[in-house]
């Protein structure tokens, strides 16, 4: 199945920019490196991969913003504000990531669902939210520091929370193992504008895509996610350990005759970590070497409790049915060298 969403080519969500003041050279901190630690060194593997999918919602009634912003409590009120004749807001949905150079992300299908069909009811109407745009967004490196004023510390300017982002077509999915695989249609490893700043030109796009590895996990091994949950515009990552590498996931599968089903096994891992909404289609890899091992796909509930919070464990795709979707495509990965025993 394909599916096209329309422009933009370059989207702004959030930018924070502050210029330093001057003759204040007294203010420079001098930052001294620290060591890094095999988490660190992950993230700085994986990150560049790492994408946030969401969609902007524009040209909506005058009694739609009237609405958003007078409900109180909640970030649409924010959302909807926008200089006129601009009416606008914008919705991050989930996170992917890239899987090579030529523009390819995978994320959850659940995410993608979740796009097609988002609704925002006001007393059990939805509202009327006029044109949808949804994009890809990779975020810009961000830039500087801020003082205790609210100034940029020399030499400035400071930069947070931007994304460069891009409108893609829906290549495939596989709804069994829950993955949409995506096509971006400007290709960001092309991508060559930089930011000119005093410490010298800042390349806006820095991306990379990321190396999977396909061998089970060990129990306990550390793992991480990065992501963009709660619609935050930073990316942030949780750590953990794999709690099980024999989990099995079952699906039933309609048959050919009406009422009749068949039962579909296949791998799962069950990861002792905390994600949260918004987690959804990122990259679940080994802190060892930042190799990507799975896909966090959902939250396990505490279903003996029926309670409406996590067990604090956390359900993800192994990376072969990721493998398995991209070799159906005929797409390029590239797996990680293992390391001598």
């Amino acid at each position: 199945m394909k599916r096209t969403v329309p422009p933009p080519l370059l989207l702004l969500l959030i930018l924070v920019l502050v210029h330093a003041p001057a003759h204040s050279e007294e203010n420079q901190r001098s930052e001294m490196p620290r060591p890094q630690s095999a988490l660190t060194k992950a993230i700085v593997e994986v990150s560049p991969s790492v994408v946030q999918i969401g969609v902007v919602f524009r040209d909506y009634p005058e009694a739609t913003k009237k609405v958003l912003e007078e409900i109180p409590g909640t970030a649409w009120n924010e959302r909807s504000r926008c200089p006129d004749p601009c009416v606008f807001f914008d919705q991050p949905m989930g996170t992917g990531f890239l899987v090579n150079e030529d523009g390819y992300v995978i994320t959850a299908k659940h995410v993608m669902d979740a796009l097609h069909n988002f609704k925002l009811l006001y007393h059990g109407v939805p509202l009327d939210l006029g044109h949808s745009v949804a994009s890809v967004r990779v975020q810009m490196p961000s830039i500087g520091e801020i003082g205790e004023n609210g100034s940029a510390l020399p030499p400035g300017p400071t930069y947070r929370g931007a994304f460069w982002a891009t409108e893609f077509e829906e290549i495939n999915e596989d709804p069994i193992h829950d993955l949409a695989l995506l096509k971006l249609k400007y290709n960001p490893f092309t991508v060559d504008a930089v930011l000119s700043t005093p410490k010298g030109p800042v390349k806006i796009v820095h991306v990379a895509s990321v190396k999977f590895s396909l061998a089970r996990p060990d129990e306990g091994e550390p793992i991480a996610v990065s992501g963009y949950p709660l619609s935050l515009p930073a990316l942030v990552t949780t750590s953990g350990a794999i709690a099980s590498a024999w989990e099995v996931a079952e699906k039933d599968l309609p048959r050919e005759v009406p009422g009749w089903f068949t039962s579909h096994l296949s791998d799962s891992y069950l990861a002792d970590m905390h994600v949260s909404h918004g987690n959804s289609g990122g990259p679940i890899y080994s802190v060892a070497d930042g190799s990507v091992i799975g896909v966090c796909v959902s939250i396990l509930p505490d279903s003996l409790s029926n309670a409406p919070y996590s067990s604090g464990l956390s359900l993800m795709v192994p990376a072969k049915y990721v493998v398995e979707l991209l070799r159906k495509n005929h797409l390029k990965w590239t797996e990680t060298t293992p390391s001598p025993p």
